[in-house]
């Protein structure tokens, strides 16, 4: 532009000095100096002999200066050790890059002897927040390799003491609660952020705002964002975050992108806080009311994912009779025609056909004991063998946990997810059985967590599976068990509510003793843990309404996490985090949402048996076809297909009766759920059809693992009752938003 006669001495004294490349394939190496070479020269500038490109073959993510051990790797030895000078000495001000997304990384964090490789002690510190440890039992992601180019160029800024960092990386990192030690780290060492989220998750199934299709900029399922970390000298305090979503058709962001600078977009400042600090916007204003709720695992303290089998098509089975045939003739057969028999694919670290076979041996032989049902999907239940035993027949049976909800022991257990990512929360259940790791959803991020009610820490004669006391608060009661809560939470509930926690409701004494006697007292030599509680005052009546059971809390919980109104106002939350407990000093609502909890659970455990008005009117074989996209659902030709059963399972308020059962209404929308061309059930509302637990559309789920079997009797009435208890699931979930003044709950 009218100086080209700068141009030469420019890019010799200037340019060259101060551009640097670093990549680890030998191809792209070559490309890139060849491009870069015509590029130069296509502008005006003349390479003189002792020119070159400073683009470096080597590994950014590598520190140590490398010694030459063989003659014609010199070459590269020079090559990395150049590379080395740059990342430690030059005062490089901007890192410009579009790092590789690879969740198992290559690029180790730890030596052979478990020690800290360069990259790896850098990336300890996303580890932390607040000071404190992550204390994430998988966190995995922080191993991506993207997330570890953004620490070098962090560190790299960081040495310079000044400059930008600009990538284009996975966007997982904006808002996983695994990153929030990182995105706090990031705050701390810049004074402006600017990340555009490109969006385009096909994993999440994102959509634009307006419902329309959302699409990636790559040819990728990972979601896309842009992040600008700007970093201006001698400024200590933390950065200002900007932001700004842009949706759409790839086309369309295309143009977006090139019709836009820094200076004519328009970015959103938001304001990240603990203890996500997240680098998307949230709704400030109900932050404070959230987190004043108890988050789950701070209720129900011991827990874990569900159980991992890794080979389920051969331990979930859906009879005993089908766990006991396979495991007897599986202990029979050698190693590889047990393999063969089972279409047990290759082993793996986790499982293999030599240890499985061993655990059943050395626990014991097979026993009929350890053939346990299993809770696998919404309200269905299917059946496997379980020694409690890891890299044994299991791959992960999370022993500490489901040893509590095993047949012999009599427990409740609640079951959530941490995240849901791409998915409405809907991610509430409730079993008495272990739990497989996808009941909650399809979706591995968004994994059921499982929190037993009570504990049975010592074991009982005749037991196989226990651990020993912990010295918890709780003491034993006389089932031989402890609740599974937090002194903590209780006593807030104490304060609260102004009631005494009791931990097990007493023994119940003969009718002429309890008439006789004071309402605490009990039948004369029995111990009764729940009067010795450290946290249990003197006084009240057990029989009255001046205590509270831990069944009570499980289910006000359970009650809770089931309104509708809940659920919308805390979705942005819920996506990011386990759900928080909001706590209420009204003893009458709490009362009242204890009542609709144990329904809900009465009619999720199917502990309530009733058939509704559902109908299986014809005659047949009852096999679901595994052909022609059955189950299928058609509406009645006499229904107005323009109104409903008013439905909670999504937002807003509706009244519905309040019966048992939902009644049959001229104005609901009913049609027949097909599981052949002739043979349906029917009488079952669209909103019933369409009802999600979780990830899972439960009565198309039921019946599509199905596919191909034929139902028997059982199977039938069980698809009935399945009905039945959705129809009273959307009905309670109406009647306990009626029974909520409003939130946040006082």
């Amino acid at each position: 532009a009218g100086n080209r006669g700068m141009w030469q001495s420019y890019v010799q004294k200037n340019l060259l000095k101060r551009l640097f490349g670093f990549e680890l394939l030998m191809a792209p190496y070559t490309v890139a100096h060849m491009k870069l070479n015509l590029l130069l020269c296509e502008l005006g500038y003349n390479f003189e002999s002792d020119d070159r490109l400073g683009i470096y073959l080597t590994n950014t993510l590598e520190e140590n200066v490398q010694q030459a051990t063989l003659p014609f790797a010199e070459y590269l030895t020079d090559e990395a050790n150049a590379a080395t000078l740059v990342k430690r000495e030059k005062p490089i001000m901007v890192v410009l890059g579009n790092p590789p997304y690879s969740g198992h990384s290559a690029n180790r964090s730890r030596d052979d002897k478990g020690k800290f490789t360069w990259i790896g002690r850098l990336l300890n510190e996303y580890y932390f927040v607040d000071g404190q440890p992550l204390g994430e039992r998988n966190p995995r992601w922080l191993q991506d390799d993207y997330v570890k180019f953004i620490r070098f160029g962090q560190w790299r800024i960081e040495q310079t003491g000044s400059g930008v960092l600009a990538f284009v990386t996975n966007h997982g990192y904006l808002d996983n609660v695994t990153f929030r030690g990182m995105r706090q780290q990031l705050m701390q060492t810049f004074t402006d952020i600017y990340i555009l989220d490109l969006h385009g998750n096909s994993r999440k199934r994102e959509k634009s705002p307006d419902g329309s299709p959302d699409e990636n900029v790559f040819d990728i399922v990972q979601g896309v964002s842009i992040a600008l970390f700007v970093k201006e000298a001698h400024k200590t305090e933390q950065a200002k975050v900007h932001h700004l979503d842009v949706y759409g058709k790839r086309r369309n962001k295309y143009e977006w992108l090139v019709n836009h600078d820094m200076g004519n977009t328009d970015w959103t400042t938001i304001e990240p806080q603990k203890p996500f600090y997240l680098f998307t916007p949230l709704n400030t204003y109900l932050i404070g009311e959230n987190n004043k709720g108890r988050r789950v695992p701070d209720m129900l303290q011991t827990h874990s994912i569900g159980i991992v089998t890794a080979r389920d098509h051969f331990l979930i089975r859906w009879t005993p009779d089908n766990v006991e045939k396979t495991m007897r003739e599986f202990l029979k057969l050698p190693v590889e025609k047990a393999r063969e028999k089972f279409k047990l694919r290759q082993d793996v670290r986790d499982w293999q056909v030599q240890l499985a076979q061993n655990d059943i041996v050395n626990s014991g032989g097979f026993s009929i004991e350890k053939i346990v049902p299993v809770y696998y999907r919404p309200f269905d239940i299917r059946h496997s063998y379980f020694t409690g035993n890891s890299r044994g027949i299991m791959s992960m049976p999370r022993n500490e946990v489901m040893q509590h909800l095993l047949p012999q022991r009599d427990n409740l257990a609640f079951i959530t997810s941490r995240l849901t990512k791409g998915e409405t929360f809907k991610h509430v259940q409730v079993t008495n059985h272990i739990v497989e790791t996808i009941c909650m959803s399809p979706k591995t991020s968004n994994n059921g967590y499982v929190f037993p009610l009570y504990l049975y820490p010592k074991k009982r004669e005749g037991e196989m599976f226990a651990v020993e006391d912990d010295g918890s608060a709780w003491q034993l009661s006389h089932k031989g068990r402890r609740p599974n809560l937090n002194p903590d939470f209780i006593k807030a509930m104490e304060s609260k509510l102004g009631l005494r926690f009791v931990p097990e409701k007493p023994k119940p004494t003969p009718a002429s003793l309890r008439l006789a006697s004071p309402p605490q007292s009990i039948e004369e030599g029995e111990s009764d843990a729940a009067l010795k509680s450290p946290l249990a005052a003197s006084g009240g009546d057990l029989e009255g309404g001046s205590v509270f059971y831990p069944e009570d809390v499980f289910h006000y919980a359970y009650a809770v996490f089931h309104s509708p109104t809940y659920r919308e106002r805390y979705a942005e939350f819920l996506k990011i985090d386990f759900p928080r407990l909001p706590l209420t000093s009204n003893v009458d609502l709490f009362r009242t949402l204890c009542e609709k909890g144990e329904e809900l659970v009465k009619w999720h455990l199917m502990t309530k048996k009733d058939r509704g008005a559902v109908t299986y009117p014809e005659s047949g074989d009852n096999e679901v076809l595994a052909r022609g996209g059955y189950p299928k659902y058609k509406l009645d030709k006499a229904t107005d297909a323009t109104s409903h059963i008013p439905t909670s399972n999504s937002v807003g308020k509706a009244s519905m009766p309040s019966a048992d059962t939902t009644a049959e209404t001229p104005s609901a929308t009913k049609g027949k759920v097909f599981i052949n061309r002739t043979q349906y059930f029917g009488n079952v509302a669209q909103e019933v059809w369409e009802f999600h637990i979780g990830g899972y559309q439960v009565l198309h789920k039921w019946l599509k693992d199905r596919r191909g079997r034929t139902l028997d009797y059982n199977d039938i009435l069980h698809y009935e009752q399945i009905v039945t208890a959705l129809e009273n699931t959307m009905r309670l979930m109406d009647e306990i938003d009626a029974a909520i003044p409003s939130f946040p709950l006082l």
